[in-house]
């Protein structure tokens, strides 16, 4: 095997020196054309990628500061921040960077379809797969009744979680769904912000992404662990498997969005942008009222067409 220096990256072109790429952490050596190399890019790809995510995970919830001033001023790179599995991720590659914005979106939404398998499964093996279809249709029949008695008229009701039987899918597009409300607030933040120097200028729209990222797949790892307690609680008693489920789901998959989503930014742009908490608040907050009055529109206009999205 052999190395030379100044060699350009049968990848990506740059030109560097040492075993890998520091741009996209190919190998530059003799045999990444070899059925060797092959075989080891085709382990190493996706290993690395999932280390590129986790890395960009356990720095947003761990790390925020560092993160922060890393992703909005840039000077640092986020490529020298700490992280533990470092040692392990060197001897694959020496890019060590994070996973790009939308990137990290997707992948966490792909999270969310594979819990929704795993909470089909759950509910199937536990028994109770024709009892929440009976409390679903009860739940619409509730829904129909008040909508009759207000607009005078059924409604259309679609609920995307059961849009097609098939629970990774439903499970992905119910998320899918609320995306647009997440990927909305970060613009209108984004346009709030006080205009400052950053390392690009779409910084503060793609911490949003990170931020969506982060708490989807806590909320995936919620509902894995929720639906993995849900077999065994609910052979003792079906309302308190319920309960705890939501109970773990809410306080480890739905709060953390209030953190990462708003008070976060609120607590650490400040320090990295320099500019006053009150214009951060306001941004923020300026995005939740915009959001909020959208959503009341949207609702409306679904309630009056009687046509529902859950």
């Amino acid at each position: 095997m052999t190395t030379s220096a100044g060699s350009a990256c049968p990848r990506c072109g740059a030109v560097g020196s040492g075993r890998f790429c520091s741009q996209c952490g190919a190998a530059l050596d003799d045999a990444a054309d070899s059925l060797r190399g092959e075989i080891s890019s085709k382990f190493t790809t996706p290993l690395t990628g999932a280390l590129s995510y986790a890395k960009t995970m356990w720095l947003l919830a761990l790390s925020p500061r560092a993160f922060c001033r890393s992703w909005l001023l840039g000077p640092q790179g986020m490529a020298t921040l700490d992280f533990p599995l470092a040692t392990v991720w060197s001897r694959l590659s020496r890019n060590q960077t994070i996973t790009s914005p939308f990137k990290a979106f997707t992948i966490a939404l792909g999270l969310i379809a594979a819990v929704g398998a795993l909470e089909a499964a759950a509910v199937r093996i536990a028994g109770f797969e024709d009892l929440f279809k009976q409390m679903a249709a009860e739940q619409e029949r509730g829904i129909q009744e008040a909508a009759q008695r207000s607009y005078g008229h059924r409604m259309r009701i679609v609920t995307l979680a059961q849009a097609t039987g098939f629970a990774p899918v439903d499970s992905a597009l119910a998320e899918a769904w609320r995306l647009w409300q997440y990927l909305a607030f970060a613009a209108f933040v984004s346009w709030l912000m006080p205009h400052v120097r950053m390392a690009q200028s779409q910084a503060v729209f793609h911490y949003f992404a990170f931020a969506v990222a982060v708490v989807l797949t806590l909320q995936a790892a919620a509902r894995a662990v929720g639906a993995l307690l849900f077999v065994p609680l609910s052979a003792a008693s079906l309302e308190s498997a319920i309960n705890i489920s939501t109970l773990i789901v809410f306080a480890f998959g739905y709060l953390p969005a209030i953190w990462f989503g708003a008070l976060l930014p609120i607590i650490f742009f400040p320090g990295v942008l320099g500019v006053s908490r009150a214009r951060v608040a306001a941004a923020v907050i300026g995005g939740l009222a915009i959001m909020g009055a959208i959503n009341v529109v949207v609702t409306q206009a679904m309630l009056r067409s009687g046509l529902i999205l859950l």
